[in-house]
């Protein structure tokens, strides 16, 4: 298995550790003899031939990539023995729409129902670019051609990545492979997660009733998925050691995503909150947040977009095609999952581990916890970006060159820096060598020279109007 280093910069191949009925035990490799957790490992197979060392990727199923290591085990078992083997090659008499069908059906008994419907779009995207023909015959043009497909339709380039990579995926599951290079898939930018700050927190949840206080407190201090809200029920939330469980669900049709439970530490400020919440409805509903009738809630994200219009945080920029956000609830800058990446950011800001957060957040790999070690923006950061950028020196711009003598009979007036001011920041910078009695000696007289200055009557002459006529004593 190839897992991440403890440096968390480079990776290495550990050998994987097996339940006693011999099969992988999940993301659990040995290192230095000992069993570590890696979520965020790919399974390989290695074997050798003619002295040289194989491996293969198999992705990071446990149960795909021990049934895989058995068909090779049986496959180098009869080359040894002289047994003519079938090569694994493209299936030649399946059809495009065969090979789909049977990876989507596939897909919707291991997978979850969301992720089905992103595979059947994509699969259908796939067959209307390609039209209908052989697997054998598909080609690294019809991969290009189908990217091409997806950007005539308007859609944005890391839409367009994934759904190559689900098309990549049904081609590999069929024996299909290396069909395009690496410089061949779509390049996007990857975007920064975005986060609330605790003004606008503070600021939202001032404008939100008891039961969407309690809504939005929740979603704020545990980092939940939509779903995960959406079917907490009491018996996850343990008053009793202050954590709250993500658990299946299988009446409600939940899954966890990547089908793992876990579970969350409650705050004292989430666990008083969920107590009132639970004293103010009835008994017998055992959802947290469930409609009048008792039924999962599907609008959060419209209830979220109402408290803030209401609260008057919208942009005022947003064009959802519904309408400007200055007019109505509709600002892309308020959504569910930026709680989540709020969650994640202020506990590693206050020092929690990647290794804690990963597990709170349910993320399978580290990269994905790493996305959210966003820097900080509070005064702190600003006090120590002014202390390495400061201000510089307060002077006064030169007089503009094609500067226009005042018309006569108007009232005089200097706009740009005396001859003095001019004088003093070319020349007083010598100041700073000087020795102590020396600078003492050299300001008195500068400031001498200004107050006798301050006392002169400026008169024109011309086209040169900085005259000075100094008075005389007597």
């Amino acid at each position: 298995m190839k897992v991440r280093g403890a440096a968390s910069v480079t990776w290495r191949f550990c050998p994987v550790v097996h339940t006693s009925n011999g099969r992988i035990r999940p993301d659990y490799v040995l290192i230095d003899g000992r069993p570590e957790l890696h979520k965020e490992g790919a399974y390989y197979i290695e074997w050798y031939r003619d002295g040289t060392r194989y491996r293969e990727s198999v992705g990071k199923s446990p149960s795909e990539a021990f049934a895989t290591a058995e068909r090779k085990v049986q496959v180098l078992r009869n080359q040894a023995l002289g047994i003519e083997i079938v090569s694994e090659q493209k299936r030649i008499g399946i059809t495009l729409s065969e090979a789909c069908g049977e990876f989507l059906e596939e897909t919707r008994q291991h997978h979850r129902p969301k992720t089905y419907s992103q595979y059947r779009t994509a699969l259908e995207y796939f067959r209307q670019s390609c039209r209908e023909k052989p697997l054998a015959s598909v080609e690294r043009s019809d991969v290009m051609s189908f990217m091409g497909f997806l950007t005539d339709r308007g859609l944005a380039r890391r839409t367009i990545w994934t759904k190559v990579q689900v098309v990549v995926s049904m081609l590999k599951a069929n024996g299909v492979t290396k069909l395009i290079r690496k410089r061949d898939w779509p390049r996007y930018t990857e975007t920064e997660p975005e986060v609330y700050g605790n003004q606008d927190i503070g600021t939202f949840l001032g404008q939100c009733d008891s039961w969407n206080g309690a809504l939005f407190e929740f979603f704020w201090m545990t980092g939940f998925r939509e779903q995960e809200v959406q079917h907490v029920t009491w018996p996850d939330v343990d008053f009793v050691h202050h954590v709250v469980r993500v658990k299946a669900k299988p009446k409600l049709g939940f899954i966890p995503k990547d089908w793992e439970e876990r579970e969350v530490p409650m705050p004292d400020r989430l666990y008083n909150t969920l107590l009132k919440h639970k004293a103010a409805f009835p008994a017998n509903c055992s959802l947290v947040f469930a409609t009048g009738n008792g039924r999962v809630v599907h609008n959060f994200l419209r209830q979220c977009k109402s408290v803030a219009w209401r609260a008057g945080l919208n942009c005022g920029l947003c064009d959802t095609g519904q309408g400007f956000c200055a007019k109505g609830p509709y600002c892309h800058n308020w959504f569910l999952h930026k709680f989540r990446a709020t969650f994640a950011t202020m506990h590693l800001r206050a020092g929690v581990d990647l290794r804690t957060v990963q597990n709170w957040m349910g993320h399978k790999d580290l990269e994905s916890t790493m996305r959210y070690l966003k820097p900080a923006r509070d005064k702190e950061a600003l006090d120590k970006v002014n202390a390495t950028f400061p201000l510089p020196r307060s002077i006064s711009p030169l007089a503009p060159r094609n500067a226009s003598p005042p018309l006569r009979g108007s009232k005089l007036t200097r706009t740009g820096p005396s001859k003095l001011e001019r004088w003093e920041s070319k020349h007083c910078r010598p100041i700073l060598s000087m020795c102590a009695v020396q600078r003492k000696h050299f300001l008195c007289s500068i400031s001498i020279l200004r107050t006798t200055l301050k006392s002169a009557r400026p008169i024109t002459s011309g086209r040169n109007w900085y005259f000075w006529s100094i008075p005389t004593a007597g």
